[in-house]
């Protein structure tokens, strides 16, 4: 059966239809593997280019001298490509599969098992089709009631926010949303474009960000995520993002490409990494991709801000999960507990449950949103 995730981590495969189990099963491979595995179908790999190389160079020892000029170049465009061609053959039997981080596999199978979202292989769940009018989602994957088009509109701040079903607005209409009262307060000018899917976690939304939202080229990313929720991103998509060039997709799914893109991503994430300056209290899943997310803002010009996330606790005070000592230095912090609690209403009253906000909650979060988007001033040179 042909693999669907790309993972370093579990790999998910759906069972076969006619299993009568409606949940895939789940495989994994450690890190050290795939290592070892790479390192020696490397060699091998080389030793048939050398093969290749030596029998051409034979080959054109040869005939070489008793060819004109243009077939000489013939002769050298044919064997470039045979030997580029060879190498992608052997990369693919070398490397059937090529894995990426991932989540825990009970996670991806429980919200497959809802039947709500489908499995992909780069995001792990997603919505199945786009528009779903019954849950406000337009044709874009944003939960947005109003009209908004693709390229950004002459004089607007775009603002797009990232998140679980805290920042969807679980229980609530778009509108009632932080995301769409935040859009409100701000008013004319500004759009706030609500991106979050129930469930995702920092790996998700770095994903997401990449693969469908990059195209639309926001002006801030807001970011709504617990401090080390997940793995840490190891490799490049496994699709094309949306908007990708005609030579960028039908080069996508080379092995070639997808090494020199590895390669590049790994110099880039090493090269951005900076630890955290506080300790891993809240370690769980991984060391999460804050930084990551960061350092795609800083190379592409878009402000990042990294909101506070908080809960409610079994005693009804108010945690919060995300410091600024969480996050890569430099990074843009909401504190959103801070507005919940200068707010003066009881904890009680702004959640509906662990995570989710009520109408109220919302309200509070979405004002404090707004007040500090103004502050950035992210889109100043459009409005002059």
């Amino acid at each position: 059966m042909r693999n669907l995730v790309l993972s370093f981590g579990p790999s998910y495969e759906p069972t076969s239809p006619g299993s009568g189990s409606g949940r895939g099963s789940w495989t994994g491979s450690s890190g050290v593997g795939f290592s070892r595995r790479l390192h020696s179908s490397l060699n091998s790999i080389a030793f048939m280019v050398r093969i290749i190389y030596d029998l051409c160079f034979v080959a054109a020892a040869k005939a070489l001298p008793h060819m004109s000029t243009r077939r000489k170049i013939l002769f050298s465009m044919i064997t470039l490509v045979a030997v580029i061609g060879l190498l992608e053959v052997a990369l693919r039997l070398a490397l059937p599969v090529l894995r990426t981080a991932t989540v825990p596999g009970q996670m991806i199978a429980t919200h497959l098992d809802k039947g709500a979202q489908k499995y992909d292989p780069d995001l792990f769940w997603y919505w199945p089709r786009l528009p779903i009018d019954g849950l406000q989602l337009n044709a874009h994957g944003f939960r947005r009631a109003r009209p908004m088009t693709v390229e950004k509109p002459a004089g607007v701040v775009r603002v797009v926010t990232f998140g679980d079903s805290q920042t969807w607005g679980a229980f609530h209409r778009q509108e009632q949303s932080y995301s769409g009262v935040a859009e409100r307060q701000l008013g004319k000018g500004w759009e706030v474009l609500n991106a979050a899917v129930p469930g995702y976690r920092s790996l998700n939304v770095y994903r997401l960000l990449r693969l469908r939202v990059a195209r639309f080229k926001p002006d801030v990313v807001v970011v709504d995520c617990m401090p080390f929720d997940s793995q840490r991103d190891d490799g490049p998509l496994s699709r094309p993002p949306l908007g990708a060039g005609l030579l960028k997709r039908a080069l996508w799914h080379s092995r070639i490409y997808y090494g020199l893109r590895h390669l590049v991503q790994r110099a880039r994430r090493g090269a951005a990494h900076v630890a955290p300056s506080g300790t891993f209290k809240h370690l769980s899943e991984g060391a999460g991709n804050h930084d990551l997310l960061k350092a795609w803002g800083d190379r592409n010009g878009v402000k990042v801000v990294f909101m506070e996330y908080p809960v409610m606790t079994e005693q009804k005070k108010l945690l919060c999960t995300l410091l600024p000592c969480h996050l890569p230095r430099g990074a843009l912090f909401f504190p959103a507990c801070q507005a919940l609690r200068k707010s003066g209403y009881k904890v009680s009253d702004l959640f509906h449950d662990h995570n989710h906000f009520t109408i109220l909650g919302n309200e509070v979060v979405g004002y404090a949103l707004a007040e500090l988007l103004r502050t950035l001033e992210p889109g100043a040179a459009l409005r002059k």
